[in-house]
């Protein structure tokens, strides 16, 4: 717990830094958190986290470390939007591997695979009305035997309220899949809406 509180406070500080000195985060800060975590955790530690910044114009930009992608609701379409996989890299988790040609770390260390160095996703798809949704593992794993609750039923449940606010969707959204079943799991989950 420690740990994890101390790399979040090292997570704001870097995006502070970084939103200061480039005007929006870059993959230098994930290298170091990565860095920096697998040098303070056992080898069994790692963590997945995601970041994403929402221009005006509704581009989403992120980056994912073996964070479940984002699912995007058209409120144009009424369901999910189909978006190209190639637009949303998904990266090994946090503290697998430390980032390479990091100057703390000693040579003989194993780098993290260039194939899995950290990158931008950019998806332009928040038109009005759409829905982002952000959430933890134990969304997408929430189940009753092999039926899962998303994204079928929880496509169909936003489509219900998609003209709710984001606290009120939120709020659905637990209600329902406490009905579905009891979660097996803790799921977080973040909804933006995009209004204008």
């Amino acid at each position: 717990a420690l740990l994890t509180a101390m790399l979040h406070q090292a997570f704001l500080t870097g995006v502070l830094y970084e939103l200061e000195t480039q005007g929006h985060v870059t993959t230098k800060l994930f290298d170091i958190l990565n860095t920096r975590f697998h040098k303070s955790s056992s080898i069994n530690k790692y963590l997945t986290m995601i970041y994403g910044e929402i221009s005006e114009d509704g581009t989403f930009r992120f980056i994912s470390a073996g964070h479940p992608r984002p699912l995007i609701f058209s409120a144009e379409h009424d369901r999910f939007a189909e978006i190209d996989p190639e637009s949303m890299k998904n990266f090994l988790p946090v503290g697998l591997f430390p980032s390479e040609g990091d100057i703390d770390e000693p040579p003989a260390a194993v780098p993290m695979p260039a194939s899995q160095q950290f990158s931008v996703n950019e998806v332009s798809l928040m038109g009005r009305g759409d829905i982002l949704l952000l959430y933890t593992d134990g969304l997408s794993e929430h189940a009753v035997g092999d039926w899962t609750f998303a994204p079928q039923t929880l496509e169909a449940t936003i489509r219900r309220i998609k003209d709710r606010s984001a606290k009120e969707i939120v709020g659905a959204i637990r209600e329902d899949m406490n009905r579905f079943a009891p979660p097996q799991d803790d799921i977080s989950l973040v909804v933006v809406k995009r209004r204008g």
